[in-house]
């Protein structure tokens, strides 16, 4: 848990690096400082909780944390694209499989005779008795 928070609050950091920079008001300017410092406590108390707990292996579960982390990423972006093939898929099968058979239902809808039609009455005979 301590190496995810680590990555999680590194992750933070950068990101509120960048804020900082683009902000030109200097009063927000402070405020994503103070943010920033802050990020920076937890970044760095996080690491050093790590390495107490696990001094041997908290190298590997840094790695493990941001291999789950670039996992996570990669499932999010599939399913988008998988999300995005589905809609096109299911828009080109309304708009061109469902009137194609449409057309065929008509077309064969017409060679049909309508109304009733009668069974041989030898044929109909056995159809209560048996199973076929």
């Amino acid at each position: 848990m301590l190496a995810f928070l680590h990555v999680a609050e590194r992750s933070a950091a950068s990101r509120f690096e960048i804020y900082r920079n683009a902000q030109t008001d200097p009063a927000m300017r402070a405020i994503f400082e103070d943010i920033l410092h802050d990020e920076k406590f937890h970044m760095n108390y996080t690491l050093t909780q790590l390495v107490r707990v696990s001094p041997q292996r908290h190298r590997r579960h840094l790695w493990y944390a941001r291999m789950k982390r670039l996992w996570n990423a990669y499932l999010r972006l599939a399913t988008a694209l998988a999300g995005a093939i589905g809609s096109v898929i299911l828009t080109i099968q309304y708009f061109i499989v469902m009137p194609l058979f449409a057309w065929f239902a008509k077309r064969s809808a017409r060679r049909d005779a309508l109304g009733w039609t009668a069974i041989d009455p030898q044929r109909n005979r056995r159809s209560l008795s048996t199973q076929y």
